[in-house]
């Protein structure tokens, strides 16, 4: 059985360390990549984020 990191670490970890980090650059544009190999159901992970989460 894995323990997941799951939706309210992913949540923190944004809130209180990349938006602020973002915020200090102030970006005019910002582009993501957004991978679903953190998704909860990725057999090679334990990161465990719901399709919410994303």
């Amino acid at each position: 059985m894995h323990e997941f990191a799951g939706d309210g670490t992913f949540a923190r970890v944004a809130d209180e360390i990349f938006k602020p980090v973002v915020e200090s650059f102030h970006p005019q544009m910002l582009l993501i990549s957004a991978g679903f190999d953190a998704h909860w159901n990725d057999p090679i992970t334990s990161l465990g984020l719901s399709t919410r989460g994303y």
